[in-house]
């Protein structure tokens, strides 16, 4: 089953004049999303999706994944140089 399908459905949402789109109350109270918190935008023009992650769960990640590929990086023997 696709990624797609596995998600819960939470409403739809409409574009305004000012291309502005409201958040279904009831997502942004499960994801506990307050007003003017700020969101990274993201999207995929080939599937034509659009993804809002909050920025503070976005810098969490990088952290992550920063941490992850030093340990990596640690744990790879270095090659040695050829004269």
């Amino acid at each position: 089953m696709s990624m797609l399908f596995r998600n819960k459905i939470y409403g739809s949402a409409k574009v305004g004049a000012r291309g502005q789109v409201v958040i279904p109350a009831e997502l942004r109270e499960k994801l506990e999303i307050k007003p003017n918190e700020k969101l990274m935008v993201m999207a995929s023009e080939e599937r034509k999706t659009v993804t809002f992650m909050p920025v503070e769960e976005l810098n969490k990640m990088l952290e992550h994944t920063s941490r992850a590929l030093n340990i990596f990086e640690k744990s790879v023997p270095k090659e040695k140089k050829r004269k």
